[in-house]
């Protein structure tokens, strides 16, 4: 991950920390944000691969979770 992009990414897992405890407005916002990311994937994923929007989401949040907790440990991403 650039290093330049770092800050942002720490500050969207503090907001949705917030988030999954309840606390308003991060959990409409958060809902709202997430809710566009998995519309924007489902608009460019190939309907005839059977892929889900909702799961590729999940696995690059926790691919890029992974990453800034663990940093170069990590795997590089292959969605091959």
């Amino acid at each position: 991950m650039d290093k330049a992009f770092q800050p942002a990414v720490q500050l969207w897992f503090e907001l949705v920390g917030l988030a999954a405890r309840g606390h308003e407005p991060y959990l409409s916002n958060a809902r709202s944000f997430v809710n566009n990311w998995i519309a924007w994937l489902a608009a460019h994923l190939d309907d005839s691969a059977g892929q889900n929007p909702s799961d590729l989401y999940a696995h690059l949040e926790g691919r890029l979770m992974l990453k800034m907790i663990q940093g170069d440990s990590v795997a590089p991403f292959d969605l091959a």
